[in-house]
Protein backbone atom coordinates (compact mmCIF):
# COMPACT_ATOMS: atom_id res chain seq x y z
CA UNK A 1 0.00 0.00 0.00
CA UNK A 2 2.27 2.89 -0.26
CA UNK A 3 4.21 4.85 2.66
CA UNK A 4 1.06 5.46 4.84
CA UNK A 5 -0.37 2.01 4.60
CA UNK A 6 -0.31 -1.02 6.85
CA UNK A 7 2.68 -2.96 6.70
CA UNK A 8 2.46 -6.56 6.64
CA UNK A 9 4.11 -7.83 9.82
CA UNK A 10 1.07 -5.47 11.33
CA UNK A 11 -1.59 -6.97 9.52
CA UNK A 12 -0.13 -10.20 10.04
CA UNK A 13 -0.27 -9.35 13.92
CA UNK A 14 -3.61 -8.34 13.76
CA UNK A 15 -4.65 -12.06 12.11
CA UNK A 16 -2.51 -13.71 14.64
CA UNK A 17 -4.26 -11.94 17.21
CA UNK A 18 -7.77 -12.43 16.10
CA UNK A 19 -7.00 -16.00 15.43
CA UNK A 20 -5.67 -16.13 19.32
CA UNK A 21 -8.88 -14.20 20.26
CA UNK A 22 -10.72 -16.69 18.46
CA UNK A 23 -9.17 -20.14 19.55
CA UNK A 24 -9.65 -18.43 23.49
CA UNK A 25 -13.67 -17.84 22.51
CA UNK A 26 -14.13 -21.82 21.72
CA UNK A 27 -11.44 -22.39 24.58
CA UNK A 28 -14.27 -20.69 27.05
CA UNK A 29 -17.20 -21.72 25.10
CA UNK A 30 -16.82 -26.09 24.86
CA UNK A 31 -16.78 -26.04 28.74
CA UNK A 32 -20.38 -24.24 29.42
CA UNK A 33 -21.45 -25.85 26.40
CA UNK A 34 -20.56 -29.74 28.02
CA UNK A 35 -21.92 -28.47 31.31
CA UNK A 36 -25.26 -27.96 29.90
CA UNK A 37 -25.51 -30.60 27.54
CA UNK A 38 -25.03 -32.53 30.32
CA UNK A 39 -27.73 -30.69 32.14
CA UNK A 40 -30.10 -32.02 29.26
CA UNK A 41 -28.75 -35.45 28.86
CA UNK A 42 -28.37 -36.69 32.97
CA UNK A 43 -30.79 -34.05 34.50
CA UNK A 44 -34.56 -35.36 34.84
CA UNK A 45 -37.42 -33.04 33.51
CA UNK A 46 -40.13 -32.15 35.45
CA UNK A 47 -43.32 -30.06 35.50
CA UNK A 48 -43.08 -27.69 38.37
CA UNK A 49 -45.63 -24.92 39.39
CA UNK A 50 -44.63 -21.55 39.66
CA UNK A 51 -45.76 -20.05 43.46
CA UNK A 52 -43.90 -17.17 43.35
CA UNK A 53 -42.54 -14.88 40.89
CA UNK A 54 -41.18 -11.24 41.68
CA UNK A 55 -38.26 -8.72 41.19
CA UNK A 56 -35.97 -7.67 44.24
CA UNK A 57 -34.11 -4.47 44.49
CA UNK A 58 -30.15 -5.69 45.42
CA UNK A 59 -26.97 -3.75 46.37
CA UNK A 60 -23.68 -4.94 45.09
CA UNK A 61 -20.67 -3.19 45.33
CA UNK A 62 -22.79 -0.05 46.00
CA UNK A 63 -24.42 -0.32 43.14
CA UNK A 64 -28.49 -1.19 42.64
CA UNK A 65 -29.46 -3.98 41.03
CA UNK A 66 -32.44 -5.69 40.34
CA UNK A 67 -32.39 -9.89 40.14
CA UNK A 68 -35.60 -12.29 39.93
CA UNK A 69 -36.60 -14.44 42.67
CA UNK A 70 -39.35 -17.26 41.87
CA UNK A 71 -40.52 -20.20 43.95
CA UNK A 72 -41.47 -23.44 42.58
CA UNK A 73 -43.61 -26.60 43.66
CA UNK A 74 -41.75 -29.51 42.23
CA UNK A 75 -43.17 -32.79 42.66
CA UNK A 76 -41.03 -35.65 44.17
CA UNK A 77 -41.00 -39.02 43.90
CA UNK A 78 -42.36 -40.75 47.64
CA UNK A 79 -42.19 -36.99 49.39
CA UNK A 80 -45.05 -35.23 47.59
CA UNK A 81 -44.14 -31.70 46.52
CA UNK A 82 -40.91 -29.77 47.62
CA UNK A 83 -40.43 -26.15 47.16
CA UNK A 84 -37.80 -24.70 45.34
CA UNK A 85 -36.27 -21.05 45.42
CA UNK A 86 -34.58 -20.10 42.42
CA UNK A 87 -32.52 -16.43 42.76
CA UNK A 88 -31.05 -14.26 40.03
CA UNK A 89 -32.40 -15.95 36.60
CA UNK A 90 -32.02 -12.60 35.64
CA UNK A 91 -30.16 -9.66 36.90
CA UNK A 92 -29.49 -6.22 35.69
CA UNK A 93 -28.88 -2.89 36.39
CA UNK A 94 -32.19 -1.71 34.46
CA UNK A 95 -35.85 -3.29 35.87
CA UNK A 96 -37.42 -3.71 32.34
CA UNK A 97 -35.34 -6.84 31.27
CA UNK A 98 -35.83 -8.42 34.64
CA UNK A 99 -39.75 -7.59 34.91
CA UNK A 100 -39.58 -8.92 31.53
CA UNK A 101 -37.76 -12.21 33.08
CA UNK A 102 -40.21 -12.71 35.83
CA UNK A 103 -43.02 -12.10 33.44
CA UNK A 104 -42.18 -15.46 31.56
CA UNK A 105 -42.75 -17.35 34.93
CA UNK A 106 -45.89 -15.69 36.39
CA UNK A 107 -47.72 -17.34 39.50
CA UNK A 108 -49.45 -20.53 38.20
CA UNK A 109 -47.90 -21.38 35.17
CA UNK A 110 -46.61 -24.76 35.02
CA UNK A 111 -42.88 -24.92 33.12
CA UNK A 112 -39.89 -27.39 32.42
CA UNK A 113 -37.77 -27.73 34.87
CA UNK A 114 -34.19 -30.24 34.88
CA UNK A 115 -33.71 -31.36 38.36
CA UNK A 116 -30.33 -31.66 39.01
CA UNK A 117 -30.27 -35.73 41.03
CA UNK A 118 -27.49 -35.65 42.87
CA UNK A 119 -29.37 -32.01 44.44
CA UNK A 120 -33.15 -31.88 44.25
CA UNK A 121 -32.90 -28.15 45.19
CA UNK A 122 -31.00 -27.65 41.54
CA UNK A 123 -33.01 -26.64 38.93
CA UNK A 124 -32.70 -25.48 35.97
CA UNK A 125 -34.90 -23.15 33.33
CA UNK A 126 -35.14 -22.67 29.70
CA UNK A 127 -33.80 -26.53 28.96
CA UNK A 128 -37.16 -26.06 26.45
CA UNK A 129 -35.68 -23.45 24.63
CA UNK A 130 -31.99 -23.89 23.24
CA UNK A 131 -31.89 -20.80 22.34
CA UNK A 132 -31.80 -19.69 25.82
CA UNK A 133 -30.41 -22.12 27.55
CA UNK A 134 -27.46 -22.53 25.15
CA UNK A 135 -26.90 -18.55 25.22
CA UNK A 136 -23.54 -18.11 26.73
CA UNK A 137 -21.92 -21.14 24.25
CA UNK A 138 -23.41 -20.23 21.19
CA UNK A 139 -22.18 -16.14 21.31
CA UNK A 140 -18.99 -17.36 22.29
CA UNK A 141 -19.36 -19.99 18.99
CA UNK A 142 -20.42 -17.24 16.96
CA UNK A 143 -18.12 -14.49 18.20
CA UNK A 144 -15.08 -17.52 17.67
CA UNK A 145 -16.46 -17.61 14.03
CA UNK A 146 -16.00 -13.91 13.61
CA UNK A 147 -12.59 -13.41 14.71
CA UNK A 148 -11.92 -16.26 12.62
CA UNK A 149 -13.00 -15.13 9.39
CA UNK A 150 -11.67 -11.33 10.21
CA UNK A 151 -8.50 -13.82 11.26
CA UNK A 152 -8.80 -15.22 7.78
CA UNK A 153 -9.64 -11.95 5.45
CA UNK A 154 -6.60 -10.27 7.29
CA UNK A 155 -4.24 -12.70 6.71
CA UNK A 156 -5.35 -12.69 2.95
CA UNK A 157 -5.41 -9.24 2.29
CA UNK A 158 -1.59 -9.14 3.79
CA UNK A 159 0.01 -11.58 1.47
CA UNK A 160 -1.78 -9.07 -0.69
CA UNK A 161 0.76 -6.16 0.78
CA UNK A 162 4.16 -5.38 -0.97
Amino acid sequence: MGEFGPSRTALNLVAVACLLFALASVGLAIPFFWKQYSVLREWPEAKATVRRSEVVELTMSGAKMYATRFEFAVPSPGSGVRIVEVNSYRQAADYRPVQDAAERFPVGKVVAVRVNPANPYDLRLDSDQPRRFFVLPLSLGITALILLVTSLAVFFFARSVS
